[in-house]
């Protein structure tokens, strides 16, 4: 059994205690860090991938840019601060 890294309850989550709660943390769930709010949920249903694989497909399909327009979908983090990071899906980044 390994130990389990403890949430500070005095103060918000910052970056760090994020990785840190995370990488200890079970796998199937996606974790996210909103305005130092650790939030935590299932892995999507086959009917949410379904909607998020055909918009990622009509954003591939329309994008007037392929080598400045990046098209990706999660899992991958976005650090929006030094107390957020999401993960979308999809996100279209402006390389």
């Amino acid at each position: 059994m390994t130990a389990m890294a403890t949430m500070p309850v005095s103060h918000p989550l910052t970056l760090e205690d994020f990785e840190a709660l995370r990488d200890a943390a079970e796998s199937g769930h996606r974790y996210e860090l909103v305005d130092g709010s650790l939030i935590v949920t299932p892995s999507p249903s086959w009917l949410h991938q379904v909607a998020s694989s055909r918009l990622m497909a009509v954003l591939i399909r329309s994008n007037p840019d392929p080598d400045r327009l990046l098209v990706l979908h999660a899992p991958f983090d976005v650090l929006l601060g030094s107390a957020t990071a999401i993960q979308p899906d999809p996100t279209v980044f402006d390389a």
